[in-house]
């Protein structure tokens, strides 16, 4: 099923069945335990069209975690901000324990990390490649077994480690995912334990599709379903208005995308560049604007 179908299905799911909570932000929202969606790569790149998307930031976490970069720096020279906020809150953090240190405002702190460059602590990309900091390199292991042991039921890489946690700027909201060889196809599994669906969901479902894509390419397959598996569900309440007029547009053509040939010849997928990815005739609806919960 379209992307965008999908999108409103577990939507109006969660409006309907979902409940009052509170939570970390002190926001509150709608939440719904335990869904699972499921989409067809092959009706095109799953980029919402219902709103506009950022897709420059998506690009950019996706290359920045596959390459295992955890300096802000790295996006913040490309006016990527994503990250920023809960890099700002973790400097915050730090400094608090110097009772006569002067902190950065925050838009100090962007421009400092810009320049000088600002570790986020072992988040995703980190894990990913030097797991534990044992030298556990998932994603090497994952191509490995690919090209060799298809049928294997080991595909897995995990984003989360309990014992560094306080050393992340943030815990894994997409904690672990899972490739499946199906002849000649390449399906991929993402879990999350707590899916923001208007802001976050969207940008997951692109990079999970977008290294799927890489990944297929790379050991010359078909792109095949993308699943998703979430946990806390939630749309917040500052999100209702916004969620509810997106429900109200009809979904328009998928793009599609464009890798390069080179892509093919990679030993390893932290090989990938800007210049290998190309996203074609994406033309969306206009963006739907929302405050982000910190």
């Amino acid at each position: 099923m379209q992307v965008d179908l999908v999108y409103k299905d577990l939507v109006k799911k969660v409006l309907s069945n979902g409940i009052k909570k509170g939570d970390r932000t002190n926001t509150g929202t709608i939440s719904l335990f335990g869904n699972q969606i499921e989409i067809d790569l092959q009706e095109g790149f799953p980029l919402l069209t219902t709103k506009r998307v950022y897709w420059k930031g998506i690009l950019s976490e996706t290359i920045m975690f596959l390459k295992g970069i955890t300096d802000l720096k790295f996006l913040l020279e490309k006016d990527v901000d994503i990250w920023t906020r809960d890099a700002y809150k973790k400097y915050l953090k730090e400094m608090s324990e110097y009772s006569d240190a002067l902190t950065f405002t925050l838009d100090e702190f962007r421009e400092d990390a810009k320049i000088n460059g600002y570790d986020l602590g072992v988040i995703y990309g980190s894990q990913w490649v030097d797991f534990n900091g044992e030298g556990v390199n998932q994603l090497s292991y994952l191509n490995e077994e690919i090209k060799n042991n298809p049928n294997s039921r080991r595909l897995k890489v995990y984003s989360a480690n309990p014992s560094k946690v306080h050393n992340q700027t943030l815990p894994p909201c997409h904690d672990a995912f899972q490739f499946n060889v199906r002849g000649e196809y390449l399906d991929c599994l993402f879990q999350m334990r707590s899916s923001d669906i208007f802001h976050g969901l969207p940008f997951n479902i692109a990079s999970y599709a977008l290294i799927t894509h890489i990944q297929a390419k790379m050991r010359g397959l078909k792109v095949g379903r993308l699943v998703a598996q979430l946990g806390d569900t939630h749309i917040y309440t500052t999100h209702l208005d916004a969620i509810k007029e997106q429900l109200k547009r009809e979904p328009k053509v998928l793009p599609q995308l464009n890798l390069s040939d080179r892509i093919s010849t990679f030993e390893s997928i932290s090989e990938i560049e800007f210049e290998d990815i190309e996203l074609l005739n994406y033309s969306p609806h206009s963006p739907i604007k929302a405050p982000q919960a910190f």
